[in-house]
């Protein structure tokens, strides 16, 4: 019974770890890019809605009509796991702006790290609220969805490489 109670008091002391340094990276990226704060608050609580749960058959947006992911234009459901890890434009964009392995949803959500860790916390705030504002901006577009080319994936990495500059000086 007692090694239950420390395993859990360890499980305990860990989450509390994690959402420290999730807070005192957002506090940090505030400073820098106070949207991105706000998508990843929303993102922790669980207050984003991708179009899975917006999409509806007859909705006045073209690009709204289908749940599908409007960012690779698969047929994979437009979820927050798939934006996060699991969309290719995603993944190649990560792969641009970070060495470290694409992470799993709930590591790259509010990951465990170490001070000299919080640098890919701030990169992943980042780099998330730049796939959402993507992602709303082609979904409530009344244009139709062409693939995203290059030079717009290389406008977004600068973007984000950008801010993360700025956090490096802070």
């Amino acid at each position: 019974m007692r090694a239950g109670r420390n395993d859990f008091g360890a499980r305990k002391l860990s989450e509390r770890q994690r959402w420290k340094s999730w807070w005192k990276a957002l506090r940090k990226i505030h400073r820098v890019h106070s949207d991105a704060e706000d998508t990843a608050h929303l993102l922790s609580l669980g207050s984003l809605h991708p179009g899975v749960q917006l999409s509806s058959a007859t909705h006045s947006q073209l690009n709204n009509r289908s749940a599908s992911c409007v960012i690779c234009l698969s047929k994979a459901p437009e979820s927050l796991p798939h934006l996060a890890v699991g969309c290719p434009f995603a993944r190649r964009l990560w792969a641009a702006l970070s060495p470290s392995p694409h992470p799993i949803f709930a590591d790259f959500v509010c990951p465990l790290v170490s001070r000299s860790e919080r640098r890919i916390v701030e990169l992943r705030i980042l780099f998330f609220h730049s796939i959402w504002k993507l992602s709303r901006r082609r979904r409530f577009s009344s244009q139709p969805l062409e693939p995203i080319t290059e030079a717009e994936l290389e406008e977004l990495r600068g973007s984000i490489q950008g801010c993360t500059g700025r956090l490096a000086s802070l």
